[in-house]
């Protein structure tokens, strides 16, 4: 028996399970849209607990003003917090963790999925130079 294992059957699913629930559902659908699939990849693409990794594959300072855009535009703060990669060889230019606590669980998913929907727009078209 692992400590994983325990840590799934004492925490998971008992005090995360609606968190890691509404996490994943969100995920879903955001996975299924080819807008915002083609700036983000969420690891893993099946959240395991409340918290995942993302990989945008745009700069990071593109990805900020995105993200300010749509939280003047809409009152939506889809990140908080994203990390530059340093690794030349990869497609990703920055990354993120997003988790799902006690207040923004309660938050109605389609907010979550116009955030993103409305990111990958104003993403699109500040690196297109729109």
């Amino acid at each position: 028996v692992s400590s994983w294992d325990g840590f799934r059957e004492n925490c998971i699913d008992d005090v995360f399970a609606d968190r890691r629930r509404k996490l994943a559902g969100v995920i879903d659908v955001l996975t299924a849209d080819s807008d915002v699939q083609s700036i983000v990849q969420f690891d893993p693409a099946i959240p395991q607990t409340s918290m995942i990794h993302g990989y945008l594959k745009a700069p990071l300072d593109d990805c900020k003003r995105a993200l300010l855009a749509v939280e003047q535009n809409t009152g939506i703060r889809v990140l908080t917090r994203l990390s530059k990669i340093n690794d030349e060889e990869s497609s990703f230019c920055c990354r993120f963790e997003w988790s799902i606590g006690t207040s923004n669980v309660l938050i109605e998913d389609k907010y979550y999925i116009l955030g993103w929907q409305e990111f990958s727009k104003a993403l699109y078209e500040i690196v297109s130079g729109r």
